[in-house]
């Protein structure tokens, strides 16, 4: 899995980030004729979500984790189609594709779980040593000094530096890959702040941009519309992992050896 150097590999990080973007749009007829379908069960399912699950329905975790596995149906489809020269049909349910699928979605929820396990860790212990300062007796206790929203960012941002690194992972599952978990983190190697922004920095600057839109009014027309774009968004974020991927698991150049 990993290249034949071992020397750290770059990841060009600019060049990932515009491939995110363009690559779809270049290719958006064999991206809506293998992704069309996982893509409307994505919009189907997101707004099922805003239907029922936002009232306290009993269905609201069943919903939740439809939503998860709608994704993770898509993410599979992206990540095989950027990835594979055959991706081949993705409307098969044989016993391979729901094994991948079964992995997949497993692989999901214990990177969720990590990375919002870390997340709490950090606020929670930051949080603790502010607010837990000696006050001498007679004094007032001093407020802390920044605000929890601010602690929350804080945490969550520190948090995307683990999940950059896990989330290559997910291509390698897609792409039926063997995982090797020591082979996986040592490619990663000092990419970590790149990997952060590919799988932190770009997801929270796209929901950034559907939170401000959503700001325009809630009807069923623009929740229609933010469904189907956050889809689009998740075909971004997706393109942009297993671009990542495949620049940090490419063959390395040949080395010409210099001149005697």
């Amino acid at each position: 899995m990993s290249p034949p150097d071992s020397r750290p590999r770059r990841l060009p990080l600019v060049a990932v980030i515009q491939g995110a973007f363009m690559l779809p749009w270049m290719h958006r007829v064999d991206v809506l004729r293998n992704a069309g379908i996982p893509l409307a069960v994505v919009v189907v399912v997101c707004l099922c979500t805003q239907a029922f699950g936002a009232h306290g329905s009993g269905w609201a975790w069943f919903l939740y984790l439809l939503t998860l596995a709608s994704i993770a149906w898509l993410a599979i489809t992206v990540h095989r189609l950027v990835l594979l020269d055959a991706p081949g049909s993705f409307l098969r349910f044989d016993a391979v594709a729901m094994r991948r699928f079964v992995i997949f979605l497993f692989a999901t929820l214990v990177v969720f779980v990590a990375y919002h396990g870390l997340r709490l860790i950090l606020f929670s212990g930051t949080l603790a040593i502010l607010g837990t300062q000696y006050v001498p007796v007679g004094e007032t206790r001093q407020e802390i000094p920044v605000s929890l929203a601010t602690l929350d960012d804080v945490a969550s941002a520190l948090s995307w530096i683990l999940l950059g690194r896990l989330s290559m992972i997910f291509p390698a599952l897609a792409t039926d890959q063997k995982i090797d978990f020591v082979d996986l983190w040592r490619m990663s190697r000092g990419n970590a702040l790149r990997l952060a922004v590919v799988a932190g920095v770009l997801p929270a600057g796209l929901s950034l941009l559907l939170g401000q839109l959503a700001m325009i009014g809630v009807t069923r027309v623009m929740l229609t519309v933010l469904a189907l774009l956050m889809g689009l968004c998740l075909i971004v974020e997706v393109t942009a992992l297993s671009l990542s991927y495949r620049a940090l698991t490419a063959p390395a150049p040949p080395t010409t050896d210099p001149p005697a």
